[in-house]
């Protein structure tokens, strides 16, 4: 993969993680719109939906490049991956101790076990479950024809489909548990290894697709909070909508073609923006400042604030993980 190749998809990168920011600022924050916000406010409800429609493929994306790359399991990165989720939850865990605003309210002895744990992270668990099976699902790719991988990337998300969404299964939990990212990752390999006719659109048309899908499905879940029924089920890892607008997301992305040292340095830290505002520690604070926001002030002035407010905390991230970077050259030769 060429340097300029990769630049697209660091940018992706950077692009997904901003999303989630913005994902947890709209409906973890403020919570699920309902039928009475429906009614309240109309236009405000919709476009909180569209934001949602357009920021929930990130997970799906991520787990798309992971598939598209393979992920290739060694001692040294399982050894990056951890220092850096560490580096931040013991951290932030030592910071709690002395500051009381961070205090999560568990005692020193659990709150250590949570930061050990990652705890805080239901996407660190899943992600480490993908980790450890790798090698079982890339010799499953390497030795299966085209027709036999389509054939389970296609029955994986038909069963997701019926029972992680139709059904609300406990195996899924809305696409936040390790068997929801088995599916992606297939899917990722076998867009790479056979590129199959849909891949080869104009990424204009792939970026229409996407933002068409994402339209469509705020208007379905527009029409359906009028009727009192829950519009979680319609921004979930497991919402057909969602899934497929993701594909198209990835693919734009793919096929740009530029090359920035500025985007691959970034790129090398994107994951310390979840590490830090989805912390026990922090994540309160983060909700409590995207609430005053979005109760304090107008629409237009809510709008400007709440990005500057996201690429705050996308950037303090980035700032903080240098010191991370730092520390992990001096002891990366013991992996």
């Amino acid at each position: 993969m060429s340097k300029t190749r990769q630049s697209s998809f660091e940018l992706l990168r950077i692009v997904a993680m901003l999303f989630i920011v913005a994902t947890h600022a709209n409906t973890l924050s403020l919570g699920w719109i309902t039928g009475d916000d429906v009614a309240a406010g109309p236009g405000g409800s919709f476009a909180r939906m569209i934001l949602e429609s357009l920021t929930m493929v990130s997970v799906t994306a991520f787990i798309i490049i992971s598939g598209w790359f393979g992920i290739k399991p060694t001692w040294k990165k399982f050894g990056s991956f951890i220092f850096q989720c560490w580096f931040f939850t013991i951290g932030l865990f030592i910071a709690g101790l002395f500051v009381k605003e961070m205090s999560d309210g568990l005692s020193p002895a659990r709150g250590l076990q949570a930061a050990i744990l990652l705890s805080d992270y239901w996407f660190i668990i899943a992600y480490l479950f993908l980790f450890l099976i790798s090698p079982v699902l890339n010799t499953f790719v390497d030795n299966s024809t085209g027709k036999q991988l389509v054939s389970v990337v296609v029955l994986f998300f038909v069963f997701e489909f019926l029972f992680g969404w139709v059904n609300d299964s406990a195996a899924f939990i809305y696409g936040y548990t390790p068997i929801s990212f088995i599916g992606p990752y297939l899917l990722g390999k076998y867009l790479r290894k056979y590129a199959p006719a849909f891949t080869r659109l104009n990424k204009f048309t792939d970026l229409c697709i996407y933002l068409t899908l994402s339209l469509l499905n705020a208007a379905i879940a527009m029409v359906a909070a009028g009727k009192g029924i829950m519009t979680i089920r319609f921004f979930t890892h497991t919402t057909p909508l969602i899934i497929v607008s993701a594909v198209f997301f990835f693919l734009f992305f793919s096929k740009l073609s530029f090359t920035s040292k500025a985007v691959n340095y970034i790129a090398q830290s994107v994951f310390a923006v979840y590490l830090l505002h989805c912390n026990g520690h922090i994540l309160p604070l983060f909700k409590k400042t995207c609430l005053s926001l979005y109760l304090g002030n107008e629409a237009a002035a809510y709008a400007w604030k709440i990005c500057t407010f996201i690429l705050a905390v996308f950037f303090s991230a980035v700032i903080i993980d240098q010191v991370r970077k730092f520390i992990w050259e001096k002891v990366e030769k013991y992996f």
